[in-house]
């Protein structure tokens, strides 16, 4: 594992409650560890795992790829992305930009109103 993946395993491992590797990573599934641990993927959980010197008892792939987190993954499905997409995303700036000129035009109107009633 890189030197940047265990730096973040190890902030993660620190914050992270050991409770619930001690007691389910032995036997649970992947999934279900993951979804226990959201933000935190298997490749971090089995190193903290590691740390703690539990030892896995099952042999069962899980459905995520080994450095995507739950959360992601609930990010991904919300977002109709799927587990292996690997294609850069994103999201145009047009609606924003409108709705940001919209914004800005009704605060000139409103200031323009104030300026007009204010009493001096």
């Amino acid at each position: 594992m890189g030197n940047a993946m265990q730096r973040i395993c190890f902030v993660s491992a620190v914050l992270a409650n050991p409770t619930v590797i001690r007691h389910h990573y032995p036997t649970a599934l992947k999934d279900d560890i993951l979804q226990m641990l959201p933000d935190r993927n298997w490749a971090c959980i089995r190193m903290e795992a590691i740390q703690l010197n539990v030892k896995r008892e099952i042999a069962r792939a899980g459905s995520l790829p080994k450095k995507l987190t739950w959360s992601d993954w609930e990010f991904m499905q919300q977002q109709g992305i799927g587990k292996l997409d690997r294609t850069p995303k994103f999201e145009a700036l047009f609606r924003q930009t409108h709705e940001f000129q919209d914004l800005a035009h009704m605060l000139t109107r409103l200031r323009l109103l104030l300026a007009t009633h204010s009493i001096a």
